[in-house]
């Protein structure tokens, strides 16, 4: 921890700006005050500010250094500013409406921790953008976060196999119960996938190892949303994967090994998705989502404010105070009306379709040029985060998740992703590393 947070502070500003930025992006996926905060504890204290010495640092590197490329291009032979996409401008309406809708909330006070929250992936969002300029970089995340996700269900394995240690049910993870931290997980699926996918040496079998490790860690979190999204967007990696035989034969194995991971205890909760009517989860969902949509028919513009609506469910008819959504979408709609809603859904639809255009631009060129390595890495960096965003898709229509950091930076890539292979593969065909 000291010395990857001391070289991403000091490297940001003497040597790499976009270096503190993707350490940043590495903690908020990993949160490693969570996982060690016992251990860090003696050394640095409890509230050390990890992230905030990168942010800090990434910021002012950032803008350094896009004020010495404007002065002095001639400096940095090679690189091309990417321009700003649909993705990027989509992103900022949707920051403007929650901005507009906090200010215009009924309690402010209420929602200060969420706004917060959304301020710090506001601003990294676009500060990593400033400095993210070339394919190497986007890889460059992409492995760090995947080894964030897979870390994460390491320490959930090693805890349940040798301390008999359901952690993700026993006690939350960065502030989430086991929906969300198993969510957390299963957005790393499709990264492994893809990044076993497309490195091209033996390195790359250690991936599937990684798939095994957060498959069994959501298994154990009795969490069906995650279970659920993993198995509704599997098939995508038979579309998108070029090594199509392979994921095949792991479609087989997963149909052997997962019902031999799962204890009878977990493949009766899994099936219990079947009887809604009877599970009162399910029912609680079901009246906390018609109060929303109750609430955004009231307030269709900016709702009640950021994070303000369970301040008054209660009264609507839940059953208890102070009850959230459980759903990103219905939340997004009562918190910040019908338009914050679509402002977030139109912020999505922009990284899918960056993603994919990303995916169809550097999938002709490795037609016509299949040892380009740069677009090898942006071919299997935009299938990898379009696949995470589509997981994060389906499981944030039963938890509330507006400010959970991981989407937000898996749309990021997608988003510059597309800015970059434009700039670096003027005509449909050249190589995308010849610019």
């Amino acid at each position: 921890m000291v010395l990857m947070t001391g070289l991403g502070v000091a490297g940001g500003l003497v040597y790499a700006p976009f270096l503190p930025a993707a350490i940043y992006h590495f903690y908020a996926v990993l949160r490693p005050q969570y996982i060690w905060g016992n251990d860090l504890e003696p050394i640095v204290g409890q509230d050390f500010p990890w992230s905030l010495a990168l942010a800090l640092s990434a910021i002012v590197s950032a803008i350094v250094w896009r004020v010495s490329f404007w002065i002095a291009p001639h400096r940095y032979p090679g690189i091309i500013l990417p321009k700003l996409n649909v993705g990027h401008f989509l992103f900022g309406f949707f920051a403007l409406w929650i901005t507009a809708s906090y200010i215009n909330g009924e309690q402010p006070a209420a929602a200060e921790r969420f706004i917060e929250d959304y301020r710090k992936i506001f601003l990294m969002f676009y500060i990593t953008c400033l400095v993210m300029v070339t394919i190497r970089q986007v890889g460059l995340l992409y492995i760090l976060i995947t080894i964030g996700f897979v870390f994460i269900a390491f320490e959930d394995n090693q805890l349940y196999f040798f301390h008999g240690r359901y952690n993700f049910r026993d006690r939350t993870f960065a502030g989430l119960d086991n929906n969300g931290a198993a969510l957390l997980l299963a957005m790393g699926v499709p990264l492994c996938v893809y990044a076993w996918d497309g490195i091209r040496h033996w390195i790359r079998w250690a991936f599937p190892i990684g798939i095994l490790l957060i498959v069994h860690a959501v298994l154990i979190s009795m969490s069906r949303g995650a279970m659920l999204a993993l198995m509704l967007t599997s098939p995508l990696y038979l579309l998108r994967c070029r090594n199509k035989k392979m994921i095949i034969a792991g479609y087989l194995a997963a149909a052997i090994v997962v019902p031999i991971l799962a204890s009878d205890q977990i493949t009766a909760r899994f099936s219990t998705i079947k009887e809604s009517e009877k599970d009162a989860s399910a029912q609680n969902r079901f009246t906390t989502w018609n109060i929303a949509w109750n609430m955004a028919n009231e307030r269709p513009f900016f709702g009640y404010g950021v994070r303000t609506s369970s301040q008054y469910t209660h009264k609507y008819g839940a059953d208890e105070e102070g009850r959230v959504i459980h759903s990103t979408y219905l939340q997004l709609a009562a918190d910040s009306g019908l338009v914050g809603l679509a402002a977030y859904l139109m912020f999505l639809s922009g990284a899918f379709y960056c993603g994919a255009r990303a995916c169809n631009r550097t999938n002709r060129t490795l037609k016509e040029s299949p040892e380009d390595r740069n677009a090898h890495i942006a071919y299997s960096a935009s299938c990898g985060a379009e696949g995470s965003l589509a997981v994060f898709v389906v499981g944030a229509a039963f938890l509330s998740l507006e400010t959970f950091e991981p989407p937000y930076i898996v749309a990021m890539m997608a988003i510059q992703l597309w800015s970059i292979v434009q700039v670096q593969s003027r005509k449909v065909g050249e190589p995308i590393g010849s610019a």
